[in-house]
Formats: C-alpha cells, structure tokens, sequence
C-alpha cells in the first residue's frame, strides 16, 4: 500500500508535525505510524498502527440534512422536546457514524443506549460564529430490522430566559427554540451507504417529564410524565407530531468538529453527614466544594416533590446560604410512585 504521505525525517524539538500531503476530504479515514531517531542517529521500530478520521469540513457536507425543531415548545407550559428518527436496517453493517449537534444541548440514544460522550453536550461555543458538532460511532448501538435515533433537547445557554419557579437566571439571551441537526452514515458490508438525516419526516414530543433545564437555575423533572421506551422501537408514537424544519442565528457559521474534550463525571461523593432540620428539609453535607450535581435514590408517594437546593455555605442555624451562587436555584423530582425512584439531573 502506498503511502498518502511520508513525512521522511524531520529534525525537530516539536512532538507537534504539520500534515503536508494531499488534501484530506471529509469523512476520509487515514491509519499512521511513526518512528524516532535518538540524538546518536538510532532508529526506534514503527510505532502500532493508528487512525484518524475527517469530520465534515464544509456546510454542505451536511446535505441534505437540516435543522428541526418543536415550534410547541412553551416554558411553563410543556415538556423539554424530544425528537426520534425510525429507520430499518435490511443488510450487514460495516461501521456507522453519527454527526449530530444540538442547541443548547442533546442527549442521543439508539434504540433506548446512549451513545453520548459524556454530559453537558455540546460543550460551549459562540453559536453566532462556530457550531461545533460531536461525532459517535454507533456501529454496535445497530440491529437488523426496526431502529430509533433518539434525540432529547435541554436551554444550555442558547435559551436563557426566567425559568419554572422563579429560579435565578442571568444573561438572557434571545428565546430562539431548541433544535438539532444530524446526520447517521450506515455503511453496509456490500459496499452500499446510506444516509439518515434530521428532516421533516423525524417526529417530536412537548409530552414529556423534562420541565425545565435552566443553565443557572436548575432542573425539574415529573416522572409521572415519563415516555418509557421513547426511544425504542416497540413504542407508539401515535400522538407525537411532525418535526418542523428550522433555521439557525446566523446561517454563515463555520462547522466543526468539537474542539474541548467532552465533560466526564470522576468521582460520585457520599454525604459525610445528614442533618435533619424539621418540617421535611435535611441538610447534606458532601465535605468537598466541587463541581457536580446530587444523585436521588428513594421511595416516594406518587406526586411527593424532593427539592434539592446547593449551597457553599451555611447559616448560622445550620440551614443553607445560596449567597455565593445566586438565588434560588435548585433540582425538583416529583414522584411517579414507582418504588425506588432514581433522579440524576441531566441538562445542568
């Protein structure tokens, strides 16, 4: 096989080599070794061999995708959106990636897994100027026969308004609708390719259990709302509605990959102690002031609300001072009545 390119010997200080072959196209997968000359002229081996892959470097590369969005969308009086795309599968899958960006920020799943890297996706960046998108690939999220891309949509900074419930907010932005736009290559092992992009034909729901997702604030969610299964292809989607097709700020914008590595939890903290105050309200105590948001595992009566509130300082009755963060923000989970009940905040 010959090389695309053969960098020959450089002398260098620099680990950093700038590419100077042939132009790379988008989506083009190139493998790579390299090999070291130590300061007596010896040579190492060849390194193993590794990859890389093009993302999509051009607007159009996203043709004939577009950007949707659930017009129906009101704080206050529906859900967060959620979209899905059902397509089949009839042949062998080689490999399948997924190009997929949302504003202020997306979940994605395949058939009920996850397949995003990481929480608080897509990260930041000026939406005016650049749009960064993520790339997965999804190759063993695929079955034969009926599949769901599913889609779910929280504010971010890109909708910063007054949130549910009086939370704290700052820096309103303009209240344009969430959206996405993705596209999904199946490469079949007959050489075929094929295309599923966000379009018209994806269908959305305002229905769910996902209030709120304030940047500032924080987050409400209602499991008796929960669409179990939504993103599954046994589900009936009889009630949910036509994508609508959108557009962006600024239509100009430069795509490109992500440019920061995706946030990733590290540590999960146990409480070092547990105060009751009276009257429901019990103070936790983590022992560390960290970055990160609380894990609820519990019973509770269909339609108890839990309203978890942080805090970086006390007051001197041992209650919580929101001094330093701003006022009020807190997480709600109000109850489906479904035993143990678990609530991980998943937009904040």
């Amino acid at each position: 096989m010959n090389p695309v390119w053969n960098s020959g010997k450089i002398l260098s200080d620099s680990t950093v080599i700038a590419w100077e072959g042939s132009t790379l196209r988008s989506r083009e997968r190139i493998l790579w070794q390299v090999r070291v000359w130590d300061s007596g002229g010896e040579t190492s081996g060849w390194s193993e061999i590794a990859s890389f892959e093009m993302g999509l470097m051009n607007g159009s590369d996203w043709d004939p995708a577009v950007w949707i969005e659930n017009k129906d969308y009101a704080t206050g009086n529906t859900s967060l959106p959620y979209f899905v795309k059902r397509f089949k599968i009839s042949s062998a899958i080689s490999s399948a990636r997924l190009w997929i960006v949302g504003l202020g920020q997306f979940i994605t799943t395949i058939n009920g897994q996850s397949v995003t890297s990481g929480v608080l996706n897509p990260g930041y960046f000026d939406w005016n100027k650049t749009i960064e998108y993520s790339t997965y690939n999804v190759t063993a999220t695929l079955k034969d026969g009926d599949n769901v891309l599913g889609v779910a949509l929280g504010k971010g900074i890109y909708r910063v308004e007054k949130p549910l419930g009086g939370r704290y907010y700052k820096f309103l932005t303009t209240p344009h609708q969430m959206k996405l736009i993705a596209q999904l290559q199946l490469n079949y092992t007959n050489g075929n390719c094929q295309y599923i992009v966000s379009d018209s034909s994806w269908l959305t729901t305002v229905t769910g259990p996902l209030l709120e997702s304030s940047w500032y604030g924080g987050e409400e969610y209602d499991a008796r709302k929960e669409l179990l299964g939504w993103d599954t292809p046994t589900y009936d989607y009889s009630t949910w509605e036509m994508a609508d097709i959108s557009s962006i700020p600024n239509p100009n914008v430069t795509y490109r990959a992500r440019q920061s590595p995706s946030i990733q939890p590290v540590e999960e903290i146990t409480a070092i102690s547990v105060t009751d105050k009276g009257n429901g309200t019990y103070v936790f105590d983590f022992g560390v002031n960290h970055a990160g948001w609380p894990k609820l595992r519990m019973r509770g009566a269909r339609g108890t609300t839990v309203t978890m509130r942080p805090a970086e300082l006390l007051n001197s009755d041992g209650t919580i001072n929101q001094e330093t963060e701003g006022t009020p923000i807190y997480d709600r989970y109000i109850f489906a009545g479904n035993g143990i009940e678990t609530y991980v905040p998943i937009f904040r």
